[in-house]
C-alpha cells in the first residue's frame, strides 16, 4: 500500500499572510518581464534583444503579440443537456452503419436531413467515424491516435464527442436517426477501447445535430453503462474543432486525458465569431516567434528555413549559496510530428557578455495558443549562482517545411534567488586502499546484475607504466583498465563491462537539488563516442531499488590532455526515488558494449562527490527526534512550490511503518507572533519526551497512515493545491509528527520532524 495522499488548498488569507517577512531573507526577484509595456526600439521585444541564428544582434520572426490570429474564428459556448441519453436503438427509420468488430472506419458521405452551419460555415453533409466523432470534411478511414483540440490535419470540422482508439464490442453497433423535423442523432453503441478483450471497458453516447436557425449541437452520454479498465483505460479527447483545424473548443480541458465521460451531457450553442487571443493569464501581449506583425500567424518562411532567439539583459546573483529558478509561460503550436528535431524550442544561459550558451531545456509540449498557457519552472545551473548571466529563447524550425502553425509564445518570466543548504550525501577519493577484485575505497566492484564480481576495475597511480597520473587524480584514482596488471587498457579479447557501487548511503531530508562531481581521464573509440565504451553514473533509491542513470559521459580525455571535471546540477529525475526514500546507493559503471577497438586508456575517476542543496522553497530546519523503534523521520517537499501548481507534495520519510501521523502547518516558528512559546516540549504531555512543536499550530491534519514494511522507512504525504493567485515569496512551515499509541505512555509514543519552510517561486 502506498502512501496516503490527502489533499488541500492553502488558503491566500491566512497560510500566507506573512509572506513579506520571509522575502528580504530567504527570497529575491532578479528579473522579470510581462511585455505589457509599449513596443520598444527595433530589435527588441520588451527587456530582450533579438538576435539571429549566429547569436549576432538581428531582424528575426520574434515580436510583440497579443492575437493568435488575424482571422475571426467562431466557437461554441457549451451549458449542461437538460435531455437524458436515450438509445435510437429499434426506433423506425434508425440506420444502422455497421455492428460488431470494427475498428477504425468511416462512413461514406451521407446528406444531411435539413440545412445545418458549423463554426458559421453551411453544412450539408457528414460523415461518421467509429472512434467515436462525426465530421463534415472528407477524411478517409483511420484516426485511432486522438490529438488535441485544435490540431490541424484531418480530422477537422468535426465534433467530438469521444475519440479515442474505439472498437465495436459484441452486440455493440454505429447507428443514425433523421428525426422528423430535421434533428439528426448518431449513436456509437457499446464500444471499447482497441484491440477488444483486453479489458471490460464499454462506452456508449450520442450526437445531436439541431438544424438552423438553432445549430445547437447536443453530446449525450449513457453514464449507467460506461466501463472503465485499468488494463486499456480510456484517454479520449472531447470537443469540436473548425475546419482549418486551427480553432474550437476542448469542453472538459482535459486534452487527450479524458479517462471518464463529462459529469454532465453537453449543450453546444454557436458563438459569434471572434479574433482569438492570447490567453487571458499572458494579459496584452507576449513575445511571439511567427510572422503576426505581418498578420500571418505562422512561421513559414519557404523555401527558407528560419530560426532567432531574444536574448535579455545581464541578471546579477548576489549570493553563491543560493538557487536560481526561472519561471515563465508559453503556448507552443508546431507540427504534432516534430518531436525534439524539429520546429525546436530552447531556453539557454550563459555568463554575461559571453555567448558561451548552455541549454537549460528544450520544450516539446504544445499548448495551443488560445490557452490556457503552461507554467514551466527550470532549475538554472548552480554555477550561475553569485554570478552576472544572461538567457534566451531560441526558435529553430530546422527546415522549410510544415511551419504553417502559430509558433512559440512566452511571457511572464521571472528569475527567482532562494537560499540554498548545501549537504554532503557521499564522496571517495579512492586514497584509502582497496581489496583487488572486491573493492576500490569503499566502493564494492558489481557485475551489472549486481552481484559482487571482480571486475576492471581497480586503484590506479598512473596514466601508464612511466606516467603518474596529473593532478588533481595524484595519489590513487579508481581505474577501469588493466593498469594493475601492466596493461593500460580494457582490451580482455571479449566485450566486458563492469561497476564499482557505494554502500547505502542517508539522502538529507529536504534536498531537491543534487550536485554530482568528479575529475577523469577517458578515452574509447571513435572519439568517445556513446555508442561503444561507455561511461556512465547510476543511482538508485534504498539498497534494491531500480538503477536510473543520472550521466552518461562522452567525449575523450586523455592524459596528455589532462583531466576533466564534471559539474553536474539537477533536481527530480532520477534523483527523486532517493529523496523519497531517505537513502540511495551511487555507481560508476562501464560498458564495452564489444571487444571491438578496446585497445584505449579506458576510464579513470578520482574526488567522486555527490552533495544535495535543499533551497528556501523547500528548506528543512533542525533535526529530526527519533521516537519508537529508534526512528528519525524526516520531511521533504516533492516538486516545485509555485502558484498554480495543483499537486505539490509535503512527504514524511523515515517513519515508524504502521504507526499515524499528523501534520502541523504555521505561518511561523517563534512566539511571538504565535499564540505558543516555541518551540514547544512536547513533554509538557508527554513525561521525557524531548521532542519539540515547533511550528506554530495553525492548522493541524491529523489521521494520516504511516505506510511501509522495512523499519523505519515508512512514508505519508500531503498532496497541496497551491492557488494560481499565491504572492511569490510566500511563506509557510510544516512538521510531521509519528504517532505510535501501542508504546503509550512511554517516551518514545511520539517523534518528530525538522521543521520545513516552504517558500513560493
Amino acid at each position: 500500500m502506498g502512501a496516503r495522499k490527502a489533499r488541500v488548498v492553502l488558503g491566500v488569507g491566512t497560510l500566507f499572510l506573512l509572506a513579506a517577512s520571509a522575502r528580504a531573507q530567504n527570497f529575491s526577484v532578479l528579473f522579470s518581464e510581462n511585455f505589457e509595456a509599449p513596443p520598444g526600439p527595433a530589435g527588441t521585444v520588451g527587456s530582450y534583444t533579438e538576435t539571429d541564428a549566429f547569436g549576432s544582434p538581428g531582424a528575426t520572426l520574434w515580436h510583440l503579440e497579443g492575437l493568435c490570429d488575424s482571422v475571426p474564428i467562431g466557437g461554441y459556448g457549451a451549458t449542461p443537456s437538460a435531455v437524458p441519453f436515450s438509445s435510437i436503438a429499434g426506433l423506425p427509420g434508425t440506420v444502422q452503419v455497421w455492428g460488431a468488430g470494427v475498428n477504425d472506419f468511416t462512413s461514406s458521405t451521407t446528406p444531411l436531413p435539413a440545412p445545418f452551419s458549423f463554426f458559421s460555415a453551411p453544412k450539408t453533409t457528414y460523415r461518421l467515424n467509429n472512434n467515436g466523432w462525426l465530421t463534415f470534411a472528407v477524411p478517409g478511414s483511420g484516426f485511432g491516435n486522438n490529438s488535441p483540440i485544435p490540431t490541424t490535419g484531418a480530422p477537422d470540422d468535426a465534433i467530438f464527442a469521444w475519440w479515442d482508439d474505439l472498437f465495436t464490442r459484441p452486440g455493440g453497433s454505429l447507428r443514425s436517426l433523421a428525426v422528423p423535423g430535421g434533428d439528426l442523432i448518431a449513436e456509437w453503441n457499446s464500444e471499447e477501447k482497441f484491440p477488444g478483450g483486453v479489458g471490460n471497458e464499454s462506452a456508449t453516447f450520442q450526437i445531436v445535430l439541431h438544424p438552423a436557425p438553432a445549430n445547437t449541437i447536443e453530446i449525450r452520454y449513457d453514464y449507467a453503462s460506461f466501463l472503465s479498465s485499468a488494463a486499456n483505460p480510456w484517454d479520449a479527447t472531447v470537443g469540436v474543432e473548425n475546419a482549418a483545424g486551427t480553432g474550437g473548443n476542448d469542453l472538459t480541458g482535459l486534452g487527450t486525458a479524458n479517462s471518464v465521460f463529462p459529469a454532465q451531457n453537453l449543450l453546444l450553442t454557436p458563438l459569434p465569431p471572434a479574433v482569438p487571443t492570447i490567453p487571458a493569464s499572458m494579459g496584452t501581449g507576449a513575445a511571439a516567434y511567427n510572422r503576426g506583425d505581418l498578420g500571418v500567424y505562422d512561421y513559414n518562411t519557404a523555401p527558407f528555413a528560419n530560426a532567432g532567439a531574444i536574448e535579455s539583459p545581464a541578471v546579477a546573483s548576489t549570493a553563491a549559496n543560493t538557487a536560481l529558478y526561472l519561471l515563465f509561460d508559453t503556448t507552443r503550436q508546431v507540427d504534432p510530428g516534430a518531436g525534439t528535431n524539429f520546429d525546436q524550442s530552447f531556453v539557454e544561459v550563459a555568463p554575461a557578455g559571453t555567448g558561451a550558451w548552455t541549454t537549460v531545456a528544450q520544450l516539446t509540449a504544445s499548448p495551443t495558443c488560445t490557452g490556457p498557457a503552461q507554467r514551466n519552472v527550470l532549475l538554472l545551473p548552480f554555477s550561475l549562482a553569485g554570478t552576472s548571466f544572461q538567457h534566451r529563447f531560441r526558435f529553430d524550425s530546422v527546415n522549410d517545411s510544415l511551419n504553417g502553425f502559430r509558433g512559440w509564445y512566452v511571457d511572464n518570466i521571472r528569475i527567482d534567488q532562494l537560499l540554498a543548504v548545501t549537504s554532503p550525501v557521499f564522496s571517495e577519493n579512492f586514497d584509502t586502499g582497496s581489496v583487488p577484485g572486491s573493492t576500490v575505497g569503499t566502493m564494492t566492484e558489481e557485475d551489472l546484475a549486481g552481484f559482487p564480481a571482480p571486475t576492471l576495475w581497480h586503484d590506479e597511480p598512473n596514466c601508464d607504466l612511466l606516467t603518474p597520473l596529473p593532478a588533481p587524480l595524484t595519489g590513487l584514482a579508481a581505474a577501469y583498465h588493466q593498469g594493475d596488471l601492466g596493461n593500460y587498457t580494457f582490451n580482455t579479447g571479449f566485450a566486458n563491462e563492469g561497476a564499482i557501487t557505494s554502500a547505502v548511503v542517508p539522502v538529507p531530508g529536504g534536498s531537491s537539488i543534487f550536485d554530482l562531481a568528479f575529475d577523469y581521464l577517458k578515452e574509447g573509440e571513435g572519439g568517445g563516442t556513446g555508442t561503444f565504451d561507455q561511461c556512465f553514473v547510476d543511482m538508485r533509491e534504498g539498497a534494491a531499488g531500480t538503477w536510473s542513470t543520472a550521466l552518461q559521459l562522452t567525449g575523450n580525455q586523455p592524459c596528455g590532455t589532462g583531466p576533466g571535471s564534471v559539474l553536474f546540477s539537477a533536481s527530480g529525475g532520477p534523483f527523486q526515488p532517493l529523496v523519497s526514500a531517505g537513502t540511495g546507493q551511487f555507481r560508476l559503471r562501464f560498458d564495452t558494449v564489444d571487444s571491438i577497438g578496446n585497445s584505449f586508456l579506458g576510464w579513470v575517476v578520482d574526488n567522486f562527490a555527490v552533495n544535495g542543496r535543499a533551497t528556501a522553497a523547500a528548506l528543512p530546519i533542525g533535526v529530526p527526534c527519533p521516537g519508537s523503534g529508534g526512528c528519525s523521520p524526516q520531511i521533504a517537499g516533492v516538486g516545485l512550490p509555485y502558484p498554480g501548481n495543483p499537486a505539490f507534495e509535503l512527504r514524511l520519510n523515515g517513519g515508524l511503518p504502521g504507526a499515524s501521523a499528523i501534520l502541523v502547518l504555521g505561518l511561523s516558528t517563534t512566539g511571538p507572533p504565535c499564540f505558543l512559546s516555541l518551540p514547544f516540549p512536547i513533554g509538557v504531555f508527554l513525561p521525557g519526551n524531548a521532542c519539540s512543536l515547533s511550528v506554530c499550530p495553525d492548522s493541524i491534519l491529523p489521521g494520516f497512515a504511516v505506510s511501509g514494511t522495512a523499519p523505519c522507512e515508512g512514508s505519508a504525504s500531503l498532496s497541496v493545491a497551491i492557488p494560481p493567485t499565491a504572492p511569490p515569496g510566500a511563506t509557510v512551515f510544516a512538521q510531521w509528527f509519528v504517532i505510535d499509541v501501542t508504546v503509550f505512555p512511554s517516551p518514545a509514543t511520539l517523534a518528530a520532524t525538522p521543521s520545513l519552510l516552504v517558500t513560493l517561486l
